[in-house]
């Protein structure tokens, strides 16, 4: 079952987020903060502007606004997304949350078979990121 989480699931957000770091991309690049996820999922909880949805190996974190360069259009982005076991289902339910646009992201060390399920539910290659610490 997928529902918007609560603070009593955030040992829970931040054992899925220390799971995701190991072996990511961002593995090496920068440290991983159990406290910094906890405040970044309580300020999604708790902010209009954003929700947290969870099911019993997955957690979509989803903050929305306006879209920096027109803000007529709203944008609904991925703050974090991490999912042993009913990843589509937690995707679809962050779609029906959003309002307007939205962004799904995977990193450079997830399995690139996800880019074609993204583009068959719709969604097209937007932008690549590049990063380094300086």
């Amino acid at each position: 079952m997928i529902r918007e989480a609560n603070p009593d699931d955030l040992d829970l957000i931040v054992e899925l987020a220390r799971e995701a770091h190991t072996g990511s991309a961002w593995e090496g690049l920068a440290e991983f903060d159990p406290d910094s996820v906890r405040e970044a999922a309580q300020g999604l909880i708790d902010g209009e502007h954003g929700t947290v949805l969870v099911s019993t190996r997955g957690v979509l974190m989803l903050a929305r606004f306006p879209l920096w360069f027109n803000k007529a259009e709203t944008l609904t982005t991925e703050v974090f997304f991490y999912a042993t076991e009913g990843g589509d289902a937690l995707r679809r339910a962050g779609e029906r949350w959003a309002d307007g646009l939205i962004v799904m992201c995977r990193h450079a060390h997830t399995d690139p078979r996800l880019d074609r399920l993204y583009e068959r539910a719709g969604y097209r290659p937007l932008e690549h990121v590049f990063a380094r610490r300086v």
